[in-house]
């Protein structure tokens, strides 16, 4: 009633038969194997780029520092021509003009704009944000100081609105501060617990609405 297969039959082939067993586990293991080393690669990849990052970070927040200390300076020198006017005995006209003139050299250099570009390309778009505010607080703070050294403290008009500089560089203070704490986040990967912490600090430390 039934046929017989032959025991040269390929079902019956022992060789066949091991085959079709252990190809399966022979496929899977080497699956496995391409995907234990497609991570790894995206792991060295990964390191190399956040290290890249790191370096770019550090470098453009060296520079935002360095400039602020330099406002700070310009900002005392604007004050002392300010302070003197106001008590009714102007400083001598060539040690007047020395303090402009450094004011002046502070206000007319922008050393953030370039390290802030390669912030741009390295991303991400929240720290690429962040970097653009310093730059932009940067330049408003030294407009506000250039324009009036001797009323630095009163209010100036700049793009069509009131501002003060001592404001301003607050919110400079702030963005240099904002951007440590992201960056900080994004590199040890705690960003969404960060979110909250950040929002608690900034509230102290950046008073000022932008």
């Amino acid at each position: 009633m039934f046929d017989v297969l032959p025991a040269s039959s390929p079902a019956m082939d022992p060789a066949v038969t091991a085959a079709l067993i252990t190809t399966p586990t022979t496929l899977v293991a080497a699956a496995a194997a391409y995907a234990a080393g497609s991570a790894q690669g995206r792991a060295s990849v990964d390191a190399v780029r956040r290290q890249q990052q790191r370096e770019v970070y550090a470098a453009f927040l060296t520079v935002a520092r360095r400039h602020k200390a330099d406002i700070i300076e310009a900002l005392a020198q604007a004050e002392g021509i300010r302070l003197a006017r106001a008590a009714g005995e102007p400083l001598r006209p060539e040690e007047e003009e020395q303090r402009r003139q450094a004011i002046a050299a502070t206000a007319g250099a922008n050393p953030s704009e370039e390290p802030a570009a390669l912030v741009f390309l390295e991303g991400p778009d929240d720290l690429a944000y962040a970097a653009l505010l310093i730059v932009q607080h940067a330049k408003t703070t030294c407009q506000l100081l250039t324009a009036t050294p001797e009323h630095v403290g009163t209010m100036s008009r700049l793009h069509g609105r009131p501002m003060e500089v001592h404001d301003e560089f607050r919110r400079l203070d702030g963005a240099i501060h904002r951007f440590t704490l992201d960056a900080q986040a994004h590199l040890n990967g705690t960003a969404l617990r960060h979110r909250r912490h950040r929002m608690r600090l900034m509230r102290r430390v950046w008073p000022v609405e932008p």
